[in-house]
């Protein structure tokens, strides 16, 4: 057989798995447990939940009610986040979000979920994603601080940045809201740092800014900007005269 005789497929993308078993989570064939989530259920396999997963390593072995139905009913999130949970541990990689705009809250649910299921390695994923996107609308938003202003058809090209800013500023208070996590730190200096690169935007915009609006409204959030600034002797506190 190929598989024996000949070198291994090489990894694509970022994926952390030699090989996808994606056809198994379509088809469920060979499945023996159940997972379920509001009116959604997959059919799944123990060994690669339990080995990927020491959530349900620990749901499925022991004398929980689960290792003995080999069922879980998944009831703190929602099916399309559970579905982003599977496909990562089926693929090795995060699933490109449907809807490109909610792109940062897609990523902070993923970082949640890795979370909560003990996944290290989608936790690491999902802040590699942010950044990323963070880094490009760093570009844009510097882009803008650039361009003259007062004159007609101000900013015309920089149509997208209120939307942007906007699905930004809903992700930071997911990450600042969530509740605990044990890993909630890595995913929040993410939207720190990009407010360190930005402040200038944001300050010079003021209330016009979702993300100003976040600095005032969340305090740790507040807190964390704040201390990383006092290297760079900035002082924002004159936000909340």
């Amino acid at each position: 057989m190929d598989s024996m005789d000949g070198e291994p497929p090489p990894i694509l993308d970022d994926r952390i798995f030699p090989y996808t078993d994606l056809p198994m989570l379509e088809n469920g064939e060979f499945s023996d447990v159940m997972v379920k989530c509001d009116n959604r259920s997959w059919d799944l396999h123990k060994i690669i939940l339990c080995t990927r997963s020491q959530w349900f390593r620990k749901a499925f072995s022991g004398r929980f009610h689960e290792a003995e139905t080999s069922k879980v009913e998944i009831t703190d999130f929602e099916p399309e986040q559970v579905e982003r949970l599977l496909y990562y541990l089926y693929v090795g990689s995060i699933k490109r979000p449907a809807a490109p705009l909610n792109r940062f809250l897609s990523y902070v649910n993923d970082f949640i979920m890795g979370d909560y299921f003990v996944i290290p390695k989608l936790c690491k994923a999902a802040v590699g994603k942010i950044n990323r996107e963070l880094d490009v609308a760093t570009v844009i938003l510097q882009w803008a601080m650039t361009e003259p202003t007062g004159g007609e058809g101000e900013e015309k090209q920089f149509d997208c940045v209120p939307s942007l800013l906007e699905t930004i500023a809903t992700a930071l208070s997911k990450a600042y809201t969530c509740g605990s996590m044990a890993s909630g730190d890595s995913i929040r200096k993410c939207f720190v740092y990009f407010f360190t690169r930005t402040s200038l935007y944001h300050l010079n915009r003021g209330n016009q800014s979702p993300i100003m609006d976040a600095f005032k409204s969340l305090p740790e959030f507040a807190r964390d900007c704040l201390v990383a600034y006092e290297p760079l002797g900035v002082d924002l506190l004159n936000v909340y005269s």
